[in-house]
């Protein structure tokens, strides 16, 4: 008999918990989900409230990049003769501020546009030509001259200097019959530094 109530005492244990068990993992679902009902419905809610924010948002830019008025203009010219590259950089023109890209094409014709931003504008071409940075020193009415030397070759005089010919030495003499040339102020400078 007492084997009888042993047995009794552990099934109606076994019985209460697994009822417990049971009570538990259903209230874990039904749990579970009101939440994803929950959570769904604040979804919907919150793109409900975007989509009308943003029927209500009134556009206020422009979608067009433009020149503000501290822009800067970068000028680089390929001089494809002596292959120079000469760069030149400005303030923006006062006609072209608050203007689109397609009106600095327009206003720069012969330029190519290689960047254009709100702050900077790089322009590019190139020229059949030489630079402005050429000169040649020939001897001149007794002194020493400077002449530039334009697209076509061609030997324009800029400025004769001080320095007199009749105190050189016989070699300078013969280097300034045939020409002395100089690329850009920096050499033809040093050159007439060692003249003088």
């Amino acid at each position: 008999m007492r084997k009888f109530w042993i047995i009794m005492i552990i099934i109606v244990v076994l019985l209460a918990l697994g009822g417990s068990i049971g009570i538990y993992i259903y209230n874990l679902k039904n749990t579970s989900n009101k939440n994803s009902v929950k959570a769904k419905e604040l979804a919907d809610e919150l793109k409900k409230t975007l989509v009308e924010e943003e029927q209500n948002t009134v556009s206020t830019s422009s979608k067009n990049i433009k020149i503000s008025h501290n822009s800067i203009v970068v000028k680089n010219t390929l001089y494809k003769i002596c292959n120079h590259e000469i760069r030149q950089t400005e303030a923006i023109p006062v006609e072209l501020v608050n203007k689109e890209e397609k009106d600095i094409q327009q206003y720069y014709k012969d330029w190519e546009i290689k960047k254009y931003s709100p702050t900077e504008v790089v322009l590019y071409r190139e020229k059949d030509e030489y630079c402005d940075k050429h000169y040649v020193l020939r001897e001149n009415n007794g002194v020493i001259a400077i002449y530039k030397i334009d697209d076509n070759n061609k030997e324009t005089l800029r400025e004769n200097t001080q320095i007199q010919t009749k105190y050189l030495p016989e070699i300078d003499l013969i280097k300034l019959k045939s020409g002395i040339y100089a690329i850009g102020e920096e050499e033809l400078n040093s050159i007439l530094e060692d003249f003088e």
